[in-house]
């Protein structure tokens, strides 16, 4: 018997959808200015037109500190013996990782290096095959000139 996954396509047709209601009758005007005061008027806030902290181009002040983000409560011995534990488990992860990297940046030095040298053999042999082919067709166009004049 194979699970119920959701609505069959069946279901999903007969599904009757109905549009959003829209209301079509005006509302009656907002008043758009407050009733005239009977008294005289109050007078302007300025600090209202200041310029407020959010504007300022100086950043936020950090809400709290980076690190430590729990309280420094009353723990039971026992969780505080495996935070230790893990603590030093981390630190040594951490330390283990960084020599790690290390050797093989070392590593690459020495291949990297030995890369280089090999390059180096590789272009001596390339010149060296240059000059003995060069030799050997003077040879060849050498001694082909002898044996038509003997």
């Amino acid at each position: 018997m194979v699970p119920h996954a959701g609505p069959s396509r069946a279901n999903v047709a007969r599904r009757q959808v109905t549009p959003p209601s829209y209301n079509l009758n005006p509302s009656p005007p907002l008043e758009l200015l407050p009733p005239e005061p009977d008294g005289p008027p109050e007078p302007l806030d300025w600090t209202l037109f200041a310029p407020s902290s959010s504007l300022s181009r100086e950043p936020p002040p950090p809400e709290r500190p980076r690190g430590k983000k729990r309280s420094l409560s009353p723990v039971d011995p026992i969780t505080a013996v495996k935070r230790q534990r893990n603590n030093e488990a981390a630190r040594k992860y951490r330390q283990k990782r960084i020599d790690r990297i290390t050797e093989l940046e070392s590593e690459l030095a020495v291949v990297k290096q030995e890369r280089d040298d090999l390059r180096i053999r590789l272009a001596r042999q390339e010149a060296e095959t240059a000059a003995l082919r060069s030799v050997m067709s003077q040879l060849k166009s050498g001694s082909a000139g002898m044996d038509t004049k003997g």
